[in-house]
């Protein structure tokens, strides 16, 4: 049974959402099956394992006789209790969706629907007066508003137009203007994210891509009226570009420095994590004098809650916020960050690698060789956070002087050479192949052989791709 589709769906229900399952379930309206009785006394069975849900306490046999008290089992009969069950949690949790808070906005349209249906005229008129109210009070914009908009005014439009007297526009303008806005936004946002996710992947650009990325201007008129669409394209006119350019990256900071009260919180948190992203990408450009930048960054945004969602953070925001505090030598900002994020990250099964991951990182960059060895985990599912690993292994082998060295290195080769190019990037494979060839020259170089020593800080310093070049460099410096 617990391996069953409908305890792995209530696994999932928080304690409040049991609790809401079981009126909703309790409820005639929504519960009108043929085993109403006994999907209730399924619940409660079910229920009564929460938490934990342990196997033990979730047989069948057991949950037959909850069920159906006193009767003979019958083959299949507790099977077709649980799928109308399950079924009821599927409901419940579209019902349950749809009555949150925040979707007051669509319980009122879709009462104005009913009213213009069945011509209650003076109804719908006093809804839509409320919904219009609603959004030109708004003083901070997110995306929804522009979806909202686009509905009310379709809304508007199919009223007028089924009260068509032949004269009027029948509201089509202002519908066709929310639904471009509507459209620019959502269509930006996403190319936004596929530009961003181009650059560290190294994806090849489709062609509808190109065609769309070819035909995306913000008209002026919309620039002038709604900043959120503004810093939406000019982060798109900067990630669309092969190098990152300085100045627009200054002016769309201080455009949102400048619109920050008129932006919702999760839009602005949103906006906050491209900042940061493409100081990032600044930094790996080999402009290191981002790096203090994209730090004040990460500790303003830390303490404004914008790295969290849902007060999880993801594994990438983790690590590189930990890694800029290492790199710039602030250890104790960083000690106190990595240990209050334990239990707060993101990746179920794997967040207590991740934060070992991190945390080992720390130990290497404040000396504790050995003791980062023992905290490092062996493996990652998720490639960039494995290779992560393998190299901070690396590092810490040659710290220790260990005899390990040389094999781990054709380890990392060998797995850098095997891999195939739809695991590993080609931009990744030659970032972390250049690393392990000059950290194989590092290790057989004598340390005194000034000469070589140079020569080698000069190869790293002409790679344009590379990993831990800084490190790579202060390890060549020590060997002069």
């Amino acid at each position: 049974m617990i391996k069953s589709q409908l305890i792995d769906l209530l696994q999932h229900f928080n304690t409040e959402e049991l609790q809401e399952f079981q009126f909703f379930v309790d409820s005639p309206y929504f519960n009108r099956g043929y085993f109403i009785k006994e999907t209730q006394s399924l619940l409660a069975f079910i229920t009564s394992a929460a938490p934990d849900f342990q196997e033990s306490a979730l047989r069948r046999d057991e949950a037959y006789k909850a069920v159906f008290p006193g009767m003979p089992v019958v083959e299949g009969k507790l099977d077709k209790v649980m799928s109308d069950l399950h079924k009821l949690a599927k409901e419940f949790i579209a019902v349950n969706h749809y009555m949150r808070e925040a979707n007051e906005f669509r319980r009122l349209l879709d009462q104005a629907v009913f009213y213009r249906s069945h011509a209650l005229d003076s109804r719908h008129h006093n809804i839509i007066q409320k919904l219009e109210s609603y959004q030109n009070d708004l003083v901070r914009l997110d995306k929804d508003f522009f979806q909202r908009s686009f509905l009310l005014n379709f809304e508007i439009h199919s009223y007028e137009n089924l009260h068509n007297l032949k004269r009027g526009d029948v509201h089509i303008p202002q519908t066709l203007s929310s639904l471009d806005l509507q459209y620019f936004l959502i269509k930006t946002e996403l190319l936004n994210q596929y530009l961003l996710q181009q650059k560290v992947a190294r994806l090849d650009i489709p062609e509808e891509i190109v065609q769309a990325i070819g035909e995306s201007n913000l008209p002026e008129r919309y620039a002038d009226r709604y900043p959120i669409l503004l810093i939406s394209y000019k982060i798109f006119r900067l990630l669309e570009k092969e190098q990152t350019d300085v100045p627009e990256f200054e002016e769309l900071h201080g455009l949102l420095r400048q619109h920050e009260e008129a932006i919702q919180p999760e839009l602005l948190k949103s906006y906050f994590t491209y900042i940061r992203n493409i100081c990032v990408l600044l930094v790996n450009s080999g402009r290191s004098e981002f790096l203090p930048i994209l730090f004040t960054f990460q500790k303003e945004h830390f303490e404004r809650g914008y790295l969290h969602y849902s007060d999880k953070i993801s594994p990438s925001a983790f690590l590189s916020t930990s890694n800029t505090a290492l790199r710039l030598g602030d250890f104790a900002w960083a000690e106190h960050f990595i240990t209050s994020q334990q239990g707060r990250i993101h990746g179920d099964n794997d967040s207590q690698d991740y934060y070992h991951l991190i945390y080992a990182n720390f130990l290497f960059y404040t000396g504790e060789y050995n003791r980062a060895l023992d905290v490092l985990p062996q493996a990652f599912q998720e490639l960039d956070y494995h290779i992560f690993s393998r190299r901070l292994e690396l590092k810490i082998y040659y710290e220790l002087e260990s005899d390990l060295l040389p094999y781990k290195i054709d380890s990392f080769k060998m797995y850098l050479s095997r891999a195939s190019q739809k695991v590993i990037s080609s931009l990744t494979r030659e970032q972390n192949t250049n690393f392990v060839n000059l950290l194989f020259q590092l290790s057989t170089t004598v340390k005194g052989d000034a000469a070589r020593a140079r020569r080698l800080s000069e190869r790293i310093e002409a790679k344009q791709s590379i990993t831990d070049r800084e490190w790579l460099l202060e390890k060549a410096a020590q060997l002069k």
